[in-house]
């Protein structure tokens, strides 16, 4: 059945696929291009891909920070960096930090993504480096495998593809199942616990937003892979899984505020409560490109974000990446990747090329010259961080996500002062012409009905398949006593 399933909705995306290209030829030119770089941006954002790609050592080490703020290699934030060079197409240079990562983790024995690694030149020798941190957070492991999706669907070298999961396709498998025992999984909330979830103020013992939907994308995206290798029975646990998670988001992870239905930052284990307030967690979904995501939700969030819980900075109105509601807590900052969040968001949405025009010129004229992105902007006025790893990947992910003008594919070799890459897109004319004279619309209409018609005939055969497949599984489910297993313990010092 899901062979059926996914072939049907790889069909679908397919044809939807070709719709899109179909309606491209005939909408504007501005529907296009979401908004254009200046120069000022594409500088900056190439200085600071130069300091993401030049910190790569060999065998892919990649330092979290470069002013020495954070010691050793955390994976969450080399993971992000693996994300921002596929985006700019160094797929190469990326797989090497997952190599440089898994085979860490294979050669001292860990079954979980571990937060923080020391730099190893040799992992023949017979001692290697114990990690600089041991810290449990899930998050960090459903990140690594969302990046190495992001890596996999990337490359082209079949031959390459295949000796990765060769060599880490049991670690990979291990990692996804690590939080999916009765210590970290509550069968009655379908969410996985965060021991250790890191917030700018403390850390958590929480079920969180970030963790339960990047692990939901994770087990969405992997569950394709495992089918793809024939393993089944992983395919099929993880498809579950995505979807557990996906009942358990909208269950348990969405609260109301100024009357509408927003998404829910977190539940504290610790304290028992919920937390309802405005931080960069409730961006997750967007951060994850979660195929759950309800709009609607998201477009609730960040209205009553930018009503409840920003600032203004030289007359830009920022987003506090901290917030609690009914409370004087401020953290009185943005991070780096709230902003690619935001940015993220606004490219989904029509009519947006204003806000992100301001975003872009208060990134230029707020960052020293010569520095890269910050780790955050505070509200004072200063920077913290300049080049964090993390941040500056996820900026650089969202700016060429969004911006494909933007993308570098360059060399650690070449300098920052080369020149970017010029547009891809077709320049129109007033009359809807391309340069050359030529009108598209006509010819393509009729293909376009007939694709359209196709998609959605395949369409109701795939939701058809989808709905058989799920209703055995949630039968299968319902004589399960539903139970939550979580076993408390404290949160772990970092060593």
């Amino acid at each position: 059945m899901k062979f059926i399933y996914s072939s049907a909705k790889r069909a679908v995306a397919l044809l939807l696929a070709a719709v899109m290209l179909c309606f491209a030829c005939v909408v504007p030119a501005s529907a296009e291009v979401i908004i254009d770089p200046s120069a000022a941006d594409t500088a900056l954002y190439k200085l600071s891909y130069s300091s993401l790609i030049n910190r790569v050592s060999e065998n892919g080490y990649a330092a979290t920070s470069l002013t020495g703020k954070y010691k050793g290699m955390y994976v969450r934030d080399a993971a992000i960096q693996v994300m921002a060079m596929v985006a700019n197409g160094d797929v190469e240079a990326a797989g090497l930090i997952l190599e440089y990562i898994f085979t860490y983790h294979e050669s001292t024995g860990y079954t979980y993504a571990l937060c923080v690694l020391p730099q190893v030149e040799n992992f023949e020798a017979e001692e290697i480096a114990a990690p600089i941190s041991k810290r449990i957070q899930s998050d960090t492991t459903y990140m690594l495998l969302h990046a190495f999706v992001k890596w996999y669907q990337a490359n082209t070298d079949e031959a390459a593809r295949s000796l990765f999961l060769e060599r880490h396709w049991g670690t990979m498998c291990a990692f996804a199942d690590y939080f999916t025992t009765a210590e970290y999984y509550s069968k009655t909330k379908n969410l996985i616990l965060n021991p250790n979830f890191q917030n700018i103020d403390r850390y958590y013992k929480c079920y969180d937003l970030i963790t339960n939907v990047f692990a939901s994308q994770a087990f969405y995206e992997m569950s394709d892979i495992a089918e793809a290798k024939g393993d089944n029975e992983y395919a099929d646990s993880w498809e579950n899984a995505a979807y557990n998670l996906k009942d358990g988001i909208n269950a348990n992870l969405v609260a109301e505020s100024g009357k509408v239905k927003i998404y829910r930052e977190m539940y504290d284990v610790q304290y028992k409560r919920n937390y309802n307030g405005f931080s960069f967690i409730n961006f997750a979904p967007v951060a994850a490109e979660w195929f759950g995501i309800d709009n609607e939700l998201m477009t609730n969030t960040y209205t009553q974000h930018m009503k409840q819980a920003s600032s203004e900075l030289d007359g830009v109105t920022l987003m506090d990446s901290r917030h609690i509601v009914g409370s004087a807590r401020w953290s009185e900052e943005i991070l780096g990747k709230h902003l690619a969040w935001e940015i993220m968001y606004l490219a989904s949405q029509p009519d947006n090329s204003e806000r992100l025009r301001e975003l872009l010129d208060f990134m230029a004229a707020h960052t020293p010259e010569g520095e890269p992105y910050a780790e955050a902007w505070v509200f004072d006025g200063s920077l913290a961080d300049a080049g964090n790893q993390e941040q500056t990947a996820w900026l650089i992910y969202a700016l060429a996500t969004v911006m494909p003008r933007m993308k570098l594919n360059y060399t650690a070799e070449e300098t920052v002062s080369s020149a970017p890459e010029t547009s891809s897109v077709v320049s129109k004319t007033d009359d809807g012409t391309d340069k050359d004279g030529h009108d598209d619309s006509n010819r393509i209409i009729t293909v376009l009905f007939i694709i359209i018609a196709s998609a959605v005939a395949l369409s109701i055969a795939a939701l058809a398949a989808r709905n058989v497949h799920l209703s055995a599984r949630r039968k299968a489910r319902v004589t399960e006593t539903q139970t939550d297993d979580i076993q408390g313990f404290d949160l772990n010092d970092e060593e």
